[in-house]
């Protein structure tokens, strides 16, 4: 599995997430901790990094470990 940017997000969640399915990814140019992102999209749905790290700390691929 292989992406970039949003979709090289998505490709190393899902070999984090399944490693039973899924065994590598290639994940070019993108964020691996979502409270990175400085857009105004992220801010948009999760809220400002700063104020609500609630809603960005769980989606981050820094704290997941496989299985």
């Amino acid at each position: 599995m292989h992406g970039r940017s949003f979709s090289g997000y998505l490709a190393a969640a899902a070999v984090l997430r399944h490693p039973e399915v899924l065994h590598a990814a290639v994940a070019g140019g993108t964020r691996t901790g979502r409270r990175l992102c400085d857009t105004h999209w992220e801010e948009r749905f999760l809220g400002h990094s700063d104020v609500l790290p609630v809603n960005h700390d769980p989606i981050s691929l820094l704290s997941r470990r496989p299985g």
